[in-house]
Formats: C-alpha cells, structure tokens, sequence
C-alpha cells in the first residue's frame, strides 16, 4: 500500500510543482484517532489486541512525506484540543460537524503561506511564481 501512495504523491507534486504551485497534504484523521473512547470501542470491536497504535497510519504517511519532502499537516492535535469543549465528529458517522470543519479550515489556512516559506520535512522554499 504505501508504495503505491509514495508513487502517487511523488507523481502529484511533481505535476503540482509543474504548475508552479506548492503540495501540502492534510492529513485528516478518524474519530478513533482523535477520541479515546472511540480508539477503546474500535479495539473491542474488531479485536485489535496491544499490537495495534492508532497512530501507526499518520507515522507511516509522515515518513512518506518527509523521504518526498512533500509538507504534511496533520490535524489531529488540533482536532483533539477542539473535542475537549465540542464534538467534532457527527455522532452517527466519522464526518466533521460544523466545529470540526471549522478546525480543519483554520489548520489549513494557516498552514497555506508556510507552504513556501520556510523548509518543511527539508524541502527549501520555492520562488514565488
């Protein structure tokens, strides 16, 4: 799996950068990953024993993006720092609700001008077009 999403985001940047824009992946965590209690119920679920982390996939997509020094925003921090005063998951399904959407959009406005700005998993700034 991840050598295939390696090729497919070497081959979006490069097709990004063709075009004089700048790639930032946003990673865009689920619920379990954000609430304790859903990472339990997930667990008890399906059976996931000791052996599985709930950050493994982020880790695994960071480590891809950092080989491509390609930016990648992860949410997950600032999705977990909103659920503590609203609910930033629906409660019947894992999409965003008004508040959750509401972090997401604040995360990557702010992370849009750094995009060519300072180094990001070691790629230099690129010119402004």
């Amino acid at each position: 799996m991840w050598r295939v999403t390696s090729a497919l985001l070497a081959a979006l940047d490069r097709e990004v950068i063709a075009h004089g824009a700048h790639l930032l992946v946003v990673y865009v965590p689920a619920r379990f990953e954000v609430y304790d209690a859903a990472w339990a119920t997930t667990r008890e679920r399906w059976g996931m024993g000791a052996g599985w982390r709930r950050e493994a996939v982020e880790e695994d997509l960071d480590a891809r993006c950092r080989a491509l020094r390609v930016p990648l925003l992860d949410l997950r921090a600032a999705l977990r720092a909103a659920a503590a005063g609203a609910r930033v998951y629906l409660h019947v399904d894992d999409h965003w609700t008004a508040a959750g959407n509401a972090v997401a959009a604040r995360e990557i406005a702010r992370a849009l001008p750094s995009a060519a700005g300072p180094p990001v998993h070691g790629r230099a700034p690129r010119p402004a077009a």
